[in-house]
Formats: structure tokens, sequence, C-alpha cells
């Protein structure tokens, strides 16, 4: 039973089709979107943490939520960032196959469901100016605005800005994200309102984090975030003091 509920809700995110949506396959089943093999490699997350949403085996907060100030509120995601889900958004943002930017906004309405909060406007995290150019399109915005259609929930794409570049964090290391992430977003002036941010992917956090300090900064009183997939969350260690705070953690 939850297995045919499973297959309806994938099926219902696609046009239907010939040809497999993640992985381009010849599809056997005309009634599917997704081949056999592609289906079993989409995870929904089950348990996570209770901040970032990232999923964890056990407990209720991962390491990096544990030991690290974390400004935005609450995040939620619904899948994880793995196998198919990972090869769809790789192709939305990078193949300019934009069509799959409604399917993988009905998946951020799922993260949205398991958010349970409400806002008063969504804010797309400011994409950087040269990664629009290249890809030819703004993919969090446009995710954004396909999500507040879904929701009716008013988007603000003009409240939160990038006031400088950097490399992109999929590049970096953990604590590479952290330093490079400071104070490249600014807000407006806001009047208490609660925000809800809109991003593809959350890894570590750092990008959400620094995106909800300015909007806070700014005068926002919650700031949420829903994204469509978290990575598997892997405790990583850049010092041995590190190694031995997280031992100590895990003994408790």
């Amino acid at each position: 039973m939850i297995k045919k509920i499973l297959n309806s809700f994938l099926d219902s995110l696609y046009v239907k089709g010939i040809k497999c949506a993640a992985c381009g396959r010849e599809l056997t089943n005309r009634d599917s979107v997704f081949c056999d093999l592609c289906k079993r490699q989409i995870k929904f997350i089950e348990n996570f943490c209770e901040v970032c949403g990232t999923p964890i085996d056990s407990g209720f907060y991962c390491f990096n939520c544990k030991n690290h100030i974390r400004f935005f509120d609450k995040n939620r995601a619904a899948v994880e960032y793995y196998g198919t889900i990972k090869n769809l958004i790789l192709k939305y943002k990078f193949n300019n196959e934009q069509y799959l930017c409604d399917p993988l906004a009905k998946l951020l309405l799922k993260a949205y469901d398991l958010l349970d909060e409400k806002a008063d406007f969504i804010v797309p995290v400011p994409s950087v100016e040269k990664r629009i150019k290249q890809r030819g399109f703004d993919h969090t915005l446009k995710l954004a605005k396909s999500f507040s259609n879904l929701t009716s929930i008013k988007m603000d794409n003009k409240i939160l800005k990038r006031v400088s570049e950097i490399k992109p964090q999929i590049e970096s290391h953990r604590a590479e994200r952290i330093k490079n992430i400071k104070q490249v977003f600014k807000a407006e002036k806001i009047n208490g309102q609660n925000i809800i941010l809109i991003d593809d992917v959350i890894t570590t956090g750092a990008t959400l984090n620094e995106c909800a300090k300015a909007l806070k900064d700014g005068g926002a009183n919650k700031v949420y975030a829903v994204t469509v997939a978290a990575t598997k969350y892997k405790i990583v260690f850049e010092t041995s003091s590190e190694m031995s705070e997280a031992a100590n953690i895990f003994a408790d």
C-alpha cells in the first residue's frame, strides 16, 4: 500500500513520456515517468535534525546544529540529495532543463508541510550573478516563483541581496563554507515579519544561516527555510579538538 502511494506521488510530479525523467532510459512502463532503478534511489526524509532538517540516523539534532549558532529558526527538506533527485537538480541547474522547476517545487511543497509554520512572504536565496549568466536563468528565483504559485504566499526577491560574490560553495569544505559566506548578504528594512527562505539543497546550512542573519539584522521576526533536498548528515572533523568534542557529546 505504501509503495503504491509513493509511486503515485512520484508519477504525479512529471508529465508522462517515453524516457525516464532522471536518467533518460527508455521506459518499459509508459504510465510512469521514472524507471524502476531511479524510483528506488529516491529517499524521502523521515528522521531529521529538528533545526536544519538534514537526515540523521538517531537523536534530535545533528552535530552542526548542536555546536554552531543557527540564525534560521527551522529548515525542512523533502528528500535526500542522492541518486535520482541529485541528477534532477543538477540537470535543472546546469543543463537549462527548466521544465523540471515545477516538479521540484512540488517537493518544496512537501518540505513546507513538514515545516508546519506560517510566513508573511517567501524570499529566494540570491544566486551569484555570474552563475545566472552562465545558466541563462536564476534557478532559485524560478523555484520560489513556482512555490509561491502553489502556496499563494507572496514572494519578495528584492529584500535580500548578495553584496559580494564567492566561489561555488559545493567546492568548499564546511570550515571554508562558513568563512566564505560571511557578510555576503544584506537585507532591506523589515518590519517584524516572518519569512521563508527558498533554496534547492542544504548541505552545511552556512548559506541559509547567513541569509537568515541578514534578514534578522534587517528586522525579521522568524526566518524559516524549505529546500528540495538535504545531504545526508556526515560528521566532518576539521580539527582534533572537534573530534574530542564529538566523542564527549555522543558518549552522553
